[in-house]
């Protein structure tokens, strides 16, 4: 058989470079693999995004409360309206109707607990129920409470909505202050008290205070011991004041004649000319009443007792 040197000679040529190819590629690939930190992936199809379905707005429950009177007497049933409204997008149901509703004072904290009821209540979007508390001025004890304010609260409210169970927690006006009276009536008018004390580098003056039927407002200026006295007139129509400064940050209590210590329902303040006037609000006082004892245990850093006293018996003035 006779052979071409010639095409030989082509095929022997191509065969030495598919041989080279084939060398040099595995000398690269092994040389990649060999390279630290060298990844290696198969590549994959971008995968299609997923729909993501909407949200469900989460259930709104609105509770509005309010006293049916204004004030009572000691021993008369109080009443309290509460309007519960969903305000959400969907239907919800109260699996406890009326929710659990606890009335709380200041002083005295939680008085009395009503329980959840056993029925429920299912509330379309838009629809509401009312419920009226009837409370006979009585505390979990059995026993009548002293004259003052009363905050009637909704706590947790156990609901169902799309079929999963949680607890709300009221939006809006959800606590309704009932006021219990004095027999004797609550002071009205205005008292200058004009005393001074000396704490923690701080000039504190009790100034005055502001007495209506439905509560009481005490002034005390605090400035700079070496800045001088500036006096302000006291006024019953200001606004809820703001929280005090942090630099202030006081506690105190108060006591009339020789009452229980009592808590103050707010304390604000203002900044005027000179210092900044701490803002007290406290419960009203009784029409007999002789003194009013105002203690401050802390002021800034400062921890300690600074005690007022004003005399309530005489010096009282048309508000």
């Amino acid at each position: 058989m006779k052979f071409d040197i010639g095409s030989i000679s082509i095929w022997m040529l191509a065969g030495l470079l598919i041989g080279a190819g084939i060398f040099a590629a595995g000398c690269l690939q092994a040389q990649d693999l060999a390279a630290p930190g060298a990844e290696h992936s198969t590549p994959t199809p971008t995968p299609t995004p997923a729909v993501v379905s909407a949200i469900a707005r989460p259930p709104s429950l609105y509770v509005d409360a309010h006293p049916v009177r204004p004030s009572y007497l000691p021993g008369e049933e109080a009443e309290v309206l509460m309007t519960f409204r969903n305000e959400g997008a969907d239907s919800i149901t109260l699996r406890s109707f009326p929710p659990e509703i606890c009335l709380t004072n200041p002083t005295w904290g939680a008085v009395r607990h009503y329980p959840c009821g056993s029925g429920t209540m299912a509330l379309e979007p838009g629809e509401s129920a009312d419920h009226i508390l009837h409370w006979d001025q009585r505390d979990d004890d059995g026993d009548q409470v002293p004259p003052g304010y009363y905050s009637v609260e909704a706590v947790g409210i156990p609901v169902e909505a799309a079929g999963v169970d949680g607890t709300l927690y009221s939006e809006g006006v959800a606590v309704a202050q009932v006021l219990v009276r004095y027999p004797q009536g609550a002071m009205e008018g205005h008292v200058y008290i004009n005393q001074s004390r000396t704490v923690n580098g701080f000039a504190v003056e009790f100034e005055d205070i502001t007495c209506s039927s439905t509560g009481a407002r005490a002034r005390i200026l605090v400035r700079s011991s070496g800045m001088p006295p500036t006096m302000h007139e006291g006024r019953s129509d200001l606004p809820t004041p703001p929280p005090t400064p942090p630099d202030l940050n006081p506690s105190a209590h108060y006591r009339i004649d020789d009452g229980p210590k009592k808590e103050f329902m707010r304390v604000g303040f203002e900044v005027v000319d000179g210092g900044t006037v701490l803002v007290w609000d406290f419960e009203p006082i009784p029409a007999d009443a002789g003194d009013l004892h105002v203690v401050i245990t802390g002021l800034g850093m400062w921890e300690g007792v600074c005690k007022f006293q004003g005399d309530l018996s005489g010096g009282i003035l048309p508000g």
